[in-house]
């Protein structure tokens, strides 16, 4: 079994990207991330382009980064699947 990726792993491949010049916003970073999640709590895999995987990635980091925390429980396992999303993909 391959172990989950450590937060730094994580952080840098999401600091390759910037939510807010992918998106063209702080709210369309904003939404697309929340739909995005929503669509990973309901079970539907996400169908989207890799850009939108790689800015909800950069965004989710972020968004941690700036509270000064790492992610635990359901929203680790969210961003290690996005990692792995991303990370699949490029």
């Amino acid at each position: 079994m391959i172990s989950p990726p450590t937060w730094h792993e994580i952080s840098t491949l999401a600091s390759r990207y910037d939510c807010i010049a992918m998106t063209g916003s702080l709210q369309r970073a904003v939404d697309l991330a929340d739909r995005v999640r929503a669509l990973h709590n309901s079970g539907v895999g996400w169908s989207g382009s890799d850009t939108d995987l790689q800015a909800c990635l950069s965004f989710e980091c972020r968004t941690w980064q700036h509270c000064g925390l790492e992610p635990d429980g359901d929203d680790r396992a969210y961003i290690c699947a996005l990692y792995q999303a991303v990370f699949n993909r490029v």
